[in-house]
């Protein structure tokens, strides 16, 4: 055998004990080892992650709830209420809402009472309580794990809303819109917070004189679209 050829059989040589060398070799930590963060959470049971523990299919949910106009510039902003509901599906829902308005008028509308101008707002129509039909989709469901024991269903859904508004004696037509995130406890009630935008007519506070001259009559007042803006919190209950 040549001196090339044993040159070439020690380099091939050297070459597959580097490459041996090289292989990375799979290490297995036990889970007390890894950070607490990187671990999933051991359930008592694996059914409270597969299985929903809410089912509102065919069931009815009466709730309450307060809130208030983020927007609101001259009358009272606070916002209360009911609401019923018929779960048709386990996403979507049908009901009926009463909204009610607070009376009285908002800081800043008290702040031109007894200057120059001689605004009174308490001459204006103001914003009455709502009426309105609703829709529900549930578009997310999931479970929130606080500890091993404690797994509470939580759930993200668009409200569509469609109604009336009084304003001063008359019923004026209102749409709304609104995001809601609910969290369940002990599988029948549900804390809700929401976020609204209305879309509705009203009459213009501002459209006729409120001056310190005589009240005028709410046909002086002129109709505009107005776009607001709401928070709330709810309770409901599953039957």
């Amino acid at each position: 055998m040549t001196s090339k050829a044993i040159k070439l059989i020690s380099l091939l040589f050297c070459l597959l004990l580097l490459g041996r060398s090289l292989e990375a070799a799979t290490i297995e930590f036990s889970e007390e080892e890894l950070p607490s963060e990187s671990v999933v959470p051991v359930l008592d049971s694996p059914l409270a992650v597969k299985n929903k523990l809410v089912k509102p299919k065919g069931r009815l949910e009466l709730g309450v709830n307060a809130g208030y106009i983020i927007d609101e510039m001259f009358f009272n902003n606070v916002l209360w209420g009911t609401s019923v509901f018929y779960h048709s599906s386990d996403y979507k829902a049908w009901g009926i809402k009463y909204l009610g308005r607070m009376t009285g008028l908002s800081t800043y509308s008290e702040q031109f009472e007894g200057t120059s101008q001689g605004l009174d707002f308490n001459k204006a129509p103001a914003p009455g309580a709502m009426l309105l039909g609703s829709y529900r989709w549930t578009f997310l469901y999931g479970k929130l794990s606080f500890s091993k024991d404690l797994v509470l269903p939580t759930q993200f859904s668009l409200e569509f809303d469609l109604g009336v508004q009084q304003s001063g004696q008359q019923n004026l037509p209102l749409t709304a819109a609104a995001i809601s995130h609910r969290l369940y406890m002990k599988r029948q009630f549900a804390l809700a917070a929401t976020y609204r935008l209305l879309l509705y007519q009203m009459l213009d506070p501002v459209s006729a004189d409120i001056g310190t001259g005589t009240t005028p009559s709410e046909s002086d007042f002129s109709k505009k679209i107005q776009i607001s803006q709401g928070l709330e919190l709810g309770l409901s209950y599953l039957f």
